[in-house]
């Protein structure tokens, strides 16, 4: 534990050490420096929790990951050597995501609220060295959060993340934090600290509405994805402003009667889909009883325009204040880099 503690330190001081994104269904390890301010390399693989979870061997679910963590390492290390001809660098791995759940590499138990931005209060374990080529590392669980009635895994990494940010630090005082995706969050930061939170699942509807609803006859089957062009942004601002008055449920089906009364196209109704799904996801925001908290949106660059345009389209009178795509995609590595300083004493 003694040797643990001390590369902890060691990394501290270095800023160095190996961010790992460890989703449902993705796996994401980056080289990161400067306390994750720098992305040296970088691997990625489909080997999310959900499918190492199901695979079919006799091995014990936690030697599937560290086996999976170790094959990531050493291709990590090679593009490492590619991209700047030196060693991997060293240090631990800490690790964001749902390796902490049920069907994770092991369950920790979720962080209450409220939760600092300094990462005081954020669950985490020391899941013993790693050995590895490189040598030994230290490997960092990190939990997640839960409110009386709704969680996140990951998310409250991004968010210690975002308020490193210089433009975004000055707002820790009070802002909506919102992390659009699969399962979109809303993280109601006040005084420096998480104080609350909601979930939508906004993505995973559009999805199952896509693939699995009478509404898919009326849908463009090529398009796959959120997408507001000049062409559909009628439809789509007709989306959310329909949402917004009627709900979502009765906003839906408007998609089928756009096809049979109105001979709307396949695609302007893909477009009017996304609206109506986002407008449910937003619309309580135009009745917040604190308009003037600003708004910080973190999306990545395919979600970022339709979000922005909902928030036109619904007239939400809060500062809007947009992270820049490549800012989203650090911000779990800038997170785990916060709490490597704590853990390191700095």
């Amino acid at each position: 534990m003694m040797e643990i503690e001390a590369s902890l330190r060691a990394a501290a001081e270095t800023g160095e050490f190996v961010s790992c994104d460890w989703g449902s269904t993705h796996f994401r390890l980056r080289a990161i420096r400067a306390g994750g301010r720098e992305t040296v390399a970088e691997f990625r693989s489909d080997q999310g929790v959900a499918a190492l979870a199901q695979e079919a061997n006799d091995r014990p679910r936690a030697e599937r990951f560290r086996i999976a963590l170790c094959q990531g390492l050493e291709q990590l290390g090679r593009q490492h050597h590619q991209e700047t001809g030196r060693e991997s660098l060293g240090g631990p791995v800490i690790i964001s995501g749902m390796a902490s759940s049920s069907i994770g590499w092991h369950e920790l138990p979720y962080a209450e609220l409220p939760l600092w931005l300094s990462s005081v209060g954020l669950v985490w374990r020391a899941l013993g060295p790693l050995y590895t080529p490189q040598g030994l590392r230290p490997v960092v669980l990190v939990s997640g959060a839960r409110t009386d009635d709704d969680v996140m895994r990951g998310e409250e990494t991004q968010a210690l993340g975002a308020f490193q940010l210089p433009s975004i630090k000055r707002l820790a005082a009070g802002a909506l934090l919102i992390l659009p995706g699969t399962h979109s969050k809303h993280i109601q930061i006040d005084a420096g600290q998480i104080r609350g939170f909601r979930t939508f699942m906004t993505g995973e509807l559009y999805d199952v509405l896509n693939q699995h609803s009478i509404l898919r006859h009326s849908l463009d089957a090529s398009g796959t994805s959120v997408e507001v062009t000049e062409e559909s942004s009628a439809a789509f601002c007709e989306g959310v402003t329909r949402s917004a008055q009627i709900g979502l449920s009765a906003a839906l089906f408007r998609v089928r009667t756009r096809q049979i009364i109105d001979y709307c196209l396949a695609a302007t109704n893909r477009a009017f889909l996304s609206g109506v799904l986002l407008g449910a996801e937003l619309a309580y925001l135009q009745a917040t009883e604190r308009s003037d908290r600003p708004i910080l949106l973190c999306a990545t660059a395919p979600l970022q325009t339709p979000y922005q345009a909902a928030c036109r389209a619904l007239g939400l009178r809060q500062q809007i204040v947009t992270i820049a795509p490549d800012d989203v995609e650090r911000l779990t590595a800038l997170g785990q880099g916060v709490l490597l300083r704590q853990l390191g004493g700095i």
